[in-house]
């Protein structure tokens, strides 16, 4: 556990650690202003030995029937409070497994539904959330109105009449009490803000729910519905919704799409140059037999037949071409996936080439060396035949 876990928990003394951040704010110009770390083993049988009370936020606060207003509570009422509180002992400690990957929830204090019924019951029925829900449109805190209004200068002096300390001011000019009374009636103050104050919890009015999906598939689902509820559901009904393996992938996603975009642009230039190469390849090879393309147009072969020829072996290099690359493809998976496991550690993780993908790779490759031969393919197939024959 964290020491901030174990200073909450009030297992190490939280006076050090208020000492310690003086003295570091203190000595912030100090040029060895070091920190030892305190490394502590505790027992299951020390941890399980502890007690603990619980305050709610209502506690917190007490309520003025006289007067009508809420107020905090003093040290005193809370202190009393305390000695009347839910008390809770460790009942166990859950431990991950050597091979657990679960580090998220070292330092978490778990509970039970049981125990925040209770709480939700212990707050609700408290006098200050009752007192509140039953005066929606007085800030209790303060006695004044959360409507916004002017008020006269009798309703000033009225309400500077229920607070002694503040009579004095009674004797304000009408103009100046006006001013400055007005402005100090304007509270900044909701009911629904004092209610979440107070710890209020509306059953039927949940704050949030949490969806944890078994896969990524059911994620898929569970969003697609939700989009289609709010497609039909009025603009005071829609869910608004946040999904937290969307926007941590958003990153990772616009991370990789850059990369790949640079991959693209690379690949798009090597694609070109080599469709180039075998372009001037295809065109020397019509140059150094321009007698057999003479000897086939003498035998009857016409212009078509000789551009088909070309097409042909510049189509069967592509096709060759692409066998071997998904070849030596699928020899540097094997390194490739030995190194993702090693650094990562995860067996599941592998990189692999769909058959698909491998089939529309080598079309590619067909198509584009097809291209790259159509030009020379077409030079061979307009030589005359009578000058190609006498070409050594």
């Amino acid at each position: 556990m964290s020491d901030y876990t174990l200073y909450s928990l009030g297992i190490r003394d939280v006076n050090q650690l208020k000492e310690y951040l003086d003295n570091v704010k203190n000595n912030l110009n100090d040029d060895d202003n070091t920190v030892e770390l305190e490394t502590r083993s505790y027992t299951y049988e020390e941890l399980c030995d502890y007690t603990f009370s619980v305050l709610t936020d209502a506690d917190y606060y007490s309520y003025d029937s006289q007067k009508n207003l809420i107020s905090e509570s003093s040290d005193a009422v809370i202190t009393d409070r305390l000695a009347n509180a839910i008390k809770l002992k460790v009942v166990g400690i859950v431990k991950p497994t050597d091979e657990s990957e679960a580090s998220s929830q070292e330092g978490t204090i778990g509970y039970t539904k049981e125990l925040m019924d209770r709480l939700i019951d212990s707050v609700n029925d408290s006098q200050v959330v009752k007192a509140q829900l039953e005066n929606e449109t007085v800030d209790l805190f303060t006695g004044i109105s959360f409507e916004k209004k002017e008020y006269t200068a009798d309703e000033i002096r009225a309400f500077i009449a229920s607070d002694p300390e503040m009579s004095h001011y009674a004797d304000m000019p009408d103009q100046m009490l006006l001013e400055y009374g007005n402005a100090f009636m304007q509270t900044q103050a909701t009911y629904e803000g004092n209610l979440s104050l107070l710890g209020y919890v509306d059953r039927e009015k949940p704050s949030g729910i949490n969806i944890y999906p078994k896969d990524f598939e059911a994620k898929e689902v569970i969003t697609d519905t939700i989009e289609q509820y709010n497609d039909a559901a009025a603009e005071e009904d829609k869910i608004t919704y946040t999904d937290m393996v969307a926007v941590l992938m958003s990153s990772v996603t616009t991370i990789v799409n850059a990369i790949s975009y640079v991959l693209i642009a690379f690949v798009a230039i090597s694609l070109i140059v080599s469709s180039i190469m075998i372009g001037i390849i295809t065109y020397i090879s019509v140059l150094e037999r321009t007698k057999e393309i003479g000897i086939l147009r003498s035998i009857g072969a016409s212009k078509k037949d000789i551009s088909h020829v070309f097409n042909a072996e510049t189509t069967i290099v592509g096709f060759s071409a692409g066998i071997i690359g998904i070849a030596v493809t699928l020899l540097l998976l094997i390194p490739i996936n030995a190194i993702l496991h090693s650094l990562t550690g995860i067996s599941s993780l592998s990189a692999t080439l769909p058959v698909l993908g491998a089939v529309i790779l080598v079309l590619i490759s067909i198509f584009l060396t097809y291209i790259a031969g159509l030009i020379p393919s077409g030079f061979a197939a307009k030589r005359d035949p009578v000058e190609a024959l006498r070409t050594e």
